[in-house]
């Protein structure tokens, strides 16, 4: 899935089973990505999302 947050568009994917969650996001525009494993069922797109957004913070606030 691909979405534009804060002018930069995002790509990523989230998955889960058994009580573990995986998110994965890559800003292809500056070549940089993030990755969150999770020994838990509770969701972890937000945090990959924080994760991501402040990597890439300086070519996206434009």
């Amino acid at each position: 899935m691909t979405i534009t947050l804060k002018g930069c568009p995002f790509t990523w994917h989230n998955g889960g089973t058994g009580g573990f969650r995986s998110w994965a996001g890559l800003d292809r525009g500056t070549a940089t990505g993030a990755v969150v494993l999770s020994a838990t069922a509770a969701s972890v797109h937000r945090p990959g999302f924080l994760l991501l957004t402040e990597a890439t913070r300086a070519a996206c606030d434009g």
